[in-house]
């Protein structure tokens, strides 16, 4: 009986881990080739991880989270890709305009041509509070 109990109370706490510092999300859009993330919360990100962002004000799109790939994190030098594009409504996209990500921010891309993401003002880079955690795809 007491292994029983013990067996019990071991899978509730990792249930419980488990619920407190993961989270399933699913990106919509077609910037990425995964659309369903495992996001590991509160670890350290670094330059190349994919990050689920929450919370980040942008221009044109509100209450919407992004999953993207840290790309330049602060003081790093940020690529400056000679862009022109539109949002999906027609809206005219501008280039960011410094060349070095803040500190305490980091600059966020995606594969895809017409990603909305730190490459356009309109989004910006990122303040580190912003992100949820380390994403990882599942499918």
């Amino acid at each position: 009986m007491k292994r029983i109990y013990l067996i019990t109370c071991v899978a509730i706490v990792l249930v419980v881990g488990v619920m407190t510092h993961t989270q399933l999300v699913v990106n919509h859009s077609e910037s990425l080739p995964h659309h369903t993330f495992l996001v590991v919360k509160n670890i350290p990100v670094k330059t190349g991880d994919l990050v689920h962002i929450k919370g980040h004000p942008t221009a044109y799109v509100e209450g919407v989270n992004f999953t993207k790939r840290i790309e330049a994190v602060e003081g790093d030098l940020v690529p400056h890709p000679p862009l022109q594009s539109k949002t999906r409504s027609g809206k005219m996209l501008s280039p960011l305009e410094f060349t070095v990500v803040p500190v305490g921010q980091v600059y966020v891309t995606a594969p895809h041509a017409r990603s909305f993401d730190s490459r356009y003002a309109e989004f910006g880079c990122v303040k580190r509070e912003h992100i949820v955690g380390k994403a990882y795809p599942l499918w």
